[in-house]
């Protein structure tokens, strides 16, 4: 999931899918593309590595940096963000990290109000 601010100053969301991750950022693929530059709230669920049945998930601020719309009706729409600051993702990995969880979609609910 993730929201931005667009030049109305309403807050924005969409959803999607990451096709590539890494420390540094992810690529999106989403049917909503946020304009290039965008500084935008991100949660990425990941699915567990090690077989516990907790996800992983990834929640920061983030920068798109490309966005791919696809030519004809080949590929899909995405986009590339990067990280802005090294210190500015959390990952949650527990139960008891559901909290944080909350407090994002909190955070996310009361932009939309």
């Amino acid at each position: 999931m993730f929201s931005w601010e667009n030049f109305q100053h309403k807050r924005l969301q969409g959803e999607g899918l990451t096709r590539d991750i890494s420390l540094l950022g992810a690529f999106i693929l989403t049917s909503t593309c946020p304009p290039n530059m965008t500084l935008i709230r991100v949660e990425m669920a990941l699915p567990s590595l090690v077989g516990i049945s907790a996800d992983i998930r990834i929640i920061g601020e983030a920068q798109v940096v490309r966005v791919e719309h696809p030519r004809g009706s080949h590929g899909e729409n995405g986009f590339a963000v990067v990280q802005c600051d090294l210190t500015n993702w959390t990952l949650l990995t527990d139960q008891h990290d559901s909290e944080h969880h909350k407090e994002f979609m909190s955070a996310l609910e009361r932009d939309f109000a």
